[in-house]
C-alpha cells in the first residue's frame, strides 16, 4: 500500500480586502493612527490561511500616500494578495498674532 500523497497548488483567496482609506495627520504630529480589520482568507485545502498586512493595522502612518499588502499563506507556501492604499493628507496650524486676537488658520500640506 502507498502512502496517499497531495499536492496543493493553488493559492488561497483573499476575502473583503480593506477599502483604501485617507485621513489627516493626529494634531501636533506627523503621522496618523490607521487600523483596519484585516482580510479573511480561504483555501482549498480546507485550512484556514495564515493572512497578514504590511504595514500592519495599527500602524502610525506618515503624511503621504503609502501602499498596504495583505497576503494569505496556505501550508503549501502558495499565497494570495490584495492591497490599498492609505492616504494621509498632512495639516499645519501656524497663528497670526495681532493686538487684538490671534487667527488661526489651516493649511493643507500634501
Amino acid at each position: 500500500m502507498y502512502p496517499y500523497l497531495s499536492t496543493d497548488n493553488e493559492n488561497p483567496i483573499l476575502e473583503s480586502c480593506p477599502a483604501n482609506k485617507t485621513s489627516y495627520n493626529d494634531p501636533g504630529q506627523s503621522t496618523a493612527l490607521i487600523v483596519w480589520q484585516d482580510p479573511s482568507a480561504t483555501d482549498n485545502s480546507g485550512d484556514s490561511p495564515t493572512v497578514v498586512c504590511n504595514p500592519p493595522s495599527g500602524t502610525n502612518f506618515t503624511i503621504g500616500s503609502t501602499n498596504v499588502t495583505c497576503t494569505a499563506l496556505d501550508g503549501y507556501g502558495n499565497q494570495g494578495n490584495c492591497s490599498f492604499y492609505v492616504d494621509i493628507i498632512g495639516e499645519m496650524l501656524y497663528a497670526s498674532n495681532s493686538p487684538d486676537y490671534l487667527l488661526y488658520d489651516f493649511i493643507q500640506v500634501h
